[in-house]
């Protein structure tokens, strides 16, 4: 009992994290993702939290790398729904490395915070605030999306 105590605290802190990086992003939220971390993100408080970040800043836009995107296909996690009725709001890439480097840390991230997790890890994640570790991640990500493959999950629904 103590061991699920534990994972479920563990989940809430990862959960309150990420949340504070999503509701920080003012004009875009940057997420590098194994599969959508369905175990901290597929949560009705995350997906209404994005939903109130893209109500109050009608502008703002997500990008997302994923580099497994069988969720997007099957639709099994509640993040999709939201992002076909968003779409315009949602840029989704499939993560691409030319050497065939596995994915080895995901993270999100906003202007001013980045939420920070080794996959290796699965639980153990950081809050990141101090710019010049800001700045290194910003770098890595557009790196990441500059190498990703173009893709539309929601074409075959005409979206």
């Amino acid at each position: 009992m103590d061991n699920e105590n534990s994972t479920s605290s563990i989940r809430r802190q990862n959960q309150i994290a990420f949340r504070k990086v999503l509701t920080d992003s003012q004009t875009t939220f940057r997420w590098l993702s194994l599969a959508l971390e369905p175990l901290v993100t597929d949560d009705r408080e995350i997906i209404d939290t994005f939903l109130a970040v893209a109500k109050t800043h009608p502008k703002l836009i997500f990008q997302i790398i994923v580099a497994d995107d069988h969720l997007l296909h099957f639709k099994r996690h509640r993040l999709i729904g939201l992002m076909q009725r968003l779409s315009s709001s949602f840029e989704v890439r499939r993560y691409h490395s030319p050497d065939n480097c596995p994915l080895t840390t995901a993270f999100a991230m906003s202007d001013s915070s980045a939420y920070v997790r080794p996959i290796a890890t699965q639980w153990h994640c950081e809050l990141v605030t101090e710019p010049a570790q800001l700045k290194s991640l910003e770098t890595q990500f557009l790196e990441h999306w500059h190498m990703a493959e173009r893709f539309n999950p929601f074409q075959r629904l005409n979206l």
